[in-house]
């Protein structure tokens, strides 16, 4: 069985940036980077650097809902 994991979701969110970029002519920024680059592979020889990642907070692309959203969302559920 296999199934989606944070760090999949974290590449998705910096895919789905660029995709919005290239179809729509924008110009936002991955939030979700390493070393200054994008982290484009959430495999598993890559996992260290997924763990390493900096969420740049600053930056408007596409991210994962902070620990705070999550939890003011569970609340009103």
């Amino acid at each position: 069985m296999s199934g989606i994991n944070w760090r999949d979701a974290m590449v998705w969110c910096n895919a789905l940036t660029e995709y919005s970029n290239a179809v729509n002519g924008t110009s936002l920024a991955c939030v979700y980077t390493h070393g200054g680059q994008v982290v484009r592979d959430s495999r598993h020889p890559n996992w260290t650097v997924c763990d390493a990642v900096r969420a740049e907070e600053s930056a408007k692309g596409f991210r994962l809902p902070t620990n705070a959203e999550w939890q003011l969302a569970a609340r009103y559920i």
